[in-house]
């Protein structure tokens, strides 16, 4: 017995002088695994967390709409120039909390700059996504990927009375002129208020206003059509109190 013991004791501290002489040269000794011992497995990523956007990831964090949509327009613009990985979680995450920051200087400044070095990491190595965004490329990815239409878009970008009227009242002419079918429209709400705001400049300082919006959209066999109007002050007026009058009647 006694034999047995002293045996076990000297192999025990030769297998501990071997691994600390081993650990001494740079090399890890992994110390096996007891019989007994249960398998030890990575955690599983949360499913519900590979199916959130950036867009989703700034939801959950509270922030507001016009926001997660840039972040959804942001992803996309990496993923079609970096591949699918940009839409793993990790880079969903870096998009989700560049366009947070980012948003505030767009809007402040007229254009910013997202920069995300290393992205994506594939077999090529490190791969880079870097967008200079200005103002207008800003409002149409919010109003395209939210489906925005004029009168929401010129309440989150604060437009003037003015300017809120006569872009509602533009897009009513659209409707009008649109063929009979089925239609489709080109990026029409930033266009729109986009010619309201020149129409309303235009009307202070000459009186009246051209609008011209060509090729605003196009019918089922692919045609386009355009919406022209002219508008003068007295007009621009009468638009105006026709405009306050249905936002009195929808806050009611």
């Amino acid at each position: 017995m006694e034999i047995w013991l002293i045996a076990a004791v000297i192999v025990t501290v030769a297998v501990a002088v071997y691994a600390l002489l081993n650990r001494r040269r740079g090399e890890v000794i992994e110390a096996p695994r007891q019989a007994n011992s249960p398998a030890i497995t990575p955690t599983a990523p949360d499913p519900d967390e590979q199916d959130l956007s950036a867009g989703d990831m700034l939801k959950a964090d509270g922030a507001d709409e016009p926001l997660q949509h840039f972040a959804d327009w942001l992803e996309a613009e990496a993923s079609e120039e970096l591949g699918t990985a940009a839409e793993r979680p990790g880079p969903t995450r870096r998009i989700a909390d560049a366009a947070r920051a980012a948003m505030p200087i767009i809007l402040a400044q007229g254009r910013g700059v997202v920069e995300l070095p290393a992205l994506v990491v594939d077999g090529t190595g490190a791969r880079d996504f870097r967008r200079e965004i200005d103002i207008a490329q800003l409002e149409r990815a919010v109003a395209n990927y939210g489906y925005l239409d004029v009168r929401e878009m010129t309440e989150w970008r604060r437009e003037p009375p003015r300017v809120r009227a006569l872009a509602d009242w533009i897009e009513t002419q659209v409707f009008e002129d649109m063929p009979p079918g089925d239609c489709e429209t080109d990026d029409d709400t930033v266009r729109i208020i986009e010619a309201a705001r020149r129409a309303v400049a235009d009307i202070d300082r000459d009186g009246r206003a051209d609008i011209a919006l060509v090729a605003i959209g196009r019918d089922d066999k692919g045609q386009t059509f355009d919406t022209r109007r002219s508008v003068d002050a007295a007009q621009l007026r009468t638009i105006i109190t026709a405009f306050e009058e249905s936002e009195r009647t929808t806050s009611r």
